[in-house]
């Protein structure tokens, strides 16, 4: 959490595992409804790096440290 978020906010956040590193937010998982395949032919996909919407730059392990992420959400 930054200086952007209220006490409350951070909390709920928390909860639901929203600061982790590399991670896929339960929200955005439920809204969007992801299958195991999207993510089967994006670990095709050959990155170092990844830019995202929300917290650091993944520098140099942002591949690896995504496919842990997929592996534990979609078993892929």
């Amino acid at each position: 959490p930054d200086e952007f978020f209220d006490a409350a906010t951070i909390g709920k956040m928390r909860e639901m595992n929203f600061f982790a590193e590399a991670g896929l937010g339960l929200a955005w998982i439920h809204g969007s409804a992801p299958k195991a395949e999207d993510f089967v032919r994006l670990k095709k996909v050959a990155f170092k790096h990844a830019l995202c919407a929300h917290g650091v730059p993944r520098r140099e392990t942002a591949q690896q440290d995504y496919h842990a992420a997929f592996q534990k959400f979609f078993q892929v």
